[in-house]
């Protein structure tokens, strides 16, 4: 840390510096709160919102992005193999624990279209179902290589 704090320290001020020194996204106005350079907007990933929860954790970062590049393609997989089974319940339970899984991650798009889904498989509304299918296979297809991108940056 290169900045001078002068008295009375305001709580504020410190934590904008650590955060602006410990994210790997260059400066930030509050403590955790990242400016990320993703062409992808917010409502598709919330990273600032992510960080702030994770009070700027990298660590913590790397791991819940690690298991969520695994468990999402797995869940997907599930989703898609229960619909060609037409066993709505199930993809209602994949689309379940996807929706958990990208609202934990601020991924608020692509949870949103994972409860409609959920919604529609357990109306039996398979038609429905199988549309939104798609539509989330092609938001997390359109997010996926953020995640890659911020794995590499949170491994340096």
């Amino acid at each position: 840390m290169d900045e001078i704090l002068t008295k009375p320290v305001r709580q504020e001020v410190p934590r904008k510096e650590m955060g602006r020194a410990i994210t790997p996204y260059g400066s930030s106005d509050n403590y955790g709160e990242a400016r990320p350079r993703s062409e992808i907007s917010e409502t598709q990933w919330n990273v600032r919102e992510l960080l702030e929860r994770l009070e700027g954790d990298q660590d913590f970062l790397r791991e819940l992005l690690e298991m969520f590049r695994a468990d999402s393609q797995t869940t997907l997989m599930k989703a898609r193999e229960a619909l060609a089974r037409a066993d709505l319940a199930e993809m209602s339970r994949a689309a379940h624990a996807l929706k958990g899984m990208l609202k934990n991650l601020s991924m608020n798009a692509a949870a949103e279209i994972a409860a409609a889904l959920e919604t529609a498989a357990r109306n039996g509304a398979r038609g429905e179902a199988e549309a939104l299918l798609e539509r989330l296979e092609r938001s997390l297809a359109g997010v996926m290589p953020e995640v890659e991108t911020h794995l590499a940056e949170v491994r340096a």
